[in-house]
């Protein structure tokens, strides 16, 4: 997979403090921006 430059990734991700704590989040989910972050860093078992 490519990695996406910066500033397409920032448009992806949205700050709310009434979701997550106000916690950065892939826009329209729940889902923390951590934790995608968190499972880039993580190498694929095979």
């Amino acid at each position: 997979m490519e990695k996406q430059e910066q500033p397409d990734l920032l448009e992806r991700i949205s700050v709310d403090p009434n979701l997550c704590h106000g916690k950065p989040c892939i826009k329209g989910t729940r889902i923390p921006a951590s934790l995608v972050t968190q499972q880039e860093e993580v190498p694929l078992s095979s």
